[in-house]
């Protein structure tokens, strides 16, 4: 094979490997379109949640992770979170921001009834 025929042969082959790529990148971009992205902070702030309840819930808002190191960004469709508020707005709301775990409230020792063990029933 001469020279130019090589040549004009892998330009060919290029074209048709960078002509498929290009339609490939744009399947998965037509498949990914996700518009306007936010961070955890905004989706925090835009649902009155805690950053640590976004985390959390990340599966269930949409997340998509950029990077892949231990602790990828997180990011989230804006359209997902507008309508998962929208169905918060009309009382669709599934999750609630879990409050804080108290203590029980102390029962004085004088009003706890005490279980009959081995014979012992009550107070002496």
């Amino acid at each position: 094979m001469s020279p130019d025929r090589f040549d004009a042969l892998a330009d060919r082959i290029a074209d048709a490997v960078a002509e498929r790529v290009l339609d490939r990148l744009a399947e998965r971009d037509a498949r990914q379109a996700p518009g306007e992205m936010l961070t955890v902070a905004e989706v925090a702030h835009r649902t009155g949640r805690s950053p640590d309840w976004v985390r959390g819930h990340a599966e269930e808002l949409g997340v998509r992770r950029i990077g892949h190191g231990v602790k990828p960004r997180l990011y989230f469709p804006a359209a997902r979170i507008e309508a998962l508020l929208g169905g918060e707005r009309n009382g669709d709301a599934e999750a609630e921001e879990p409050t804080r775990s108290r203590r029980p409230a102390r029962v004085p020792p004088s009003e706890v009834e005490l279980l009959d063990y081995d014979g012992y029933g009550g107070r002496p």
